[in-house]
């Protein structure tokens, strides 16, 4: 074989793995409930009979999240780090990429990320450093699990995408994506390599985190690409906050009939600090105190 045969070796590979992914992955789903629902169908009783078919789904809801687990045991482990696409050394990125990407396209994914406990331990065995309260919405995509980092109560919201990987050229380069405690990453935004965001930071819906962007604790940012729109001061843990962030971190306009039927939206983040400085004198107006929301844990 000769070096440009050898250099296409892991393209060829990686497209026999996606393949060879889909159909492993789907076969060990559907075989249990299928030889479940063949064998309750031959007892020839008709009340039996009539349980094989939820039996076989609720079979199903069990097969398809153990499947997956299966395969991702033999898969090997993906380390931050520089890789060549046309070497060998990327090979265990193309097999695991291989896995997440048969998970995604499947119709039955929703098994296992609609549930917060084999969702956890899927991706803690795929490598990721997350912990048990971390909230993943609907259809949000973790493209590699192996480089997230997540703290407590996390929120990463509906449609967004987390990737831990970029592609330059046939270089391919894997570094960790660091969420800080309490932080949020809004519906459909997309959060690159490298990237870290700080304990209680917002990252807006619809926004682009570029490569080994760093947002600073409690920090709300929003755009493409994103950029400091706010910061966050709720009341949590000791620390104010401005319901000036609340409205730019939910996308509401601070008018005047948004005023008047949400009295926590303040113009100004500095009219919601004189109000926590008057609230912590005990010397507060109803006004000034009507502008904060007292979040409690």
């Amino acid at each position: 074989m000769n070096n440009r045969e050898s250099a296409n070796l892991p393209i060829v590979v990686g497209d026999v793995l996606r393949l060879t992914g889909d159909i492993l992955l789907h076969g060990l789903a559907l075989l249990p409930p299928a030889v479940l629902f063949v064998a309750l169908w031959r007892t020839g009783v008709t009340w039996v009979r009539l349980l094989a078919l939820p039996a076989a789904y609720a079979a199903l809801t069990l097969s398809f999240p153990l499947a997956v687990m299966a395969i991702g045991l033999v898969i090997p482990k993906v380390r931050p780090g520089r890789y060549c696409l046309r070497k060998r050394e990327a090979l265990p990125w193309i097999a695991a990429e291989s896995l997440i990407l048969a998970l995604h396209r499947s119709p039955l994914r929703g098994y296992l990320e609609d549930f917060s406990i084999p969702r956890y331990l899927f991706y803690r065995l795929m490598g990721a450093k997350i912990d048990r309260t971390l909230f993943v919405g609907g259809e949000a995509r973790i493209l590699d699990p192996w480089a997230l980092e997540a703290g407590r109560n996390v929120v990463i919201g509906a449609f967004a995408k987390v990737a831990g990987h970029v592609i330059q050229g046939d270089r391919l380069i894997i570094r960790p994506v660091r969420i800080g405690d309490g932080a949020t990453v809004g519906g459909n935004a997309s959060v690159f390599a490298g990237v870290k965001i700080g304990e209680g930071a917002v990252v807006g819906a619809c926004s682009y985190v570029g490569v080994g962007t760093h947002i600073p604790p409690y920090e709300v940012w929003s755009g493409v690409p994103a950029k400091k729109c706010g910061e966050v001061n709720c009341r949590r843990r000791g620390r104010e906050v401005s319901a000036g962030a609340i409205a730019a971190t939910h996308g509401i306009s601070e008018d005047e009939e948004v005023r008047r039927h949400i009295p926590l939206l303040q113009p100004r983040a500095e009219a919601g600090n004189a109000a926590v400085e008057a609230t912590s004198e005990n010397t507060a107006t109803p006004t000034q105190a009507s502008a904060f929301l007292e979040i409690k844990q």
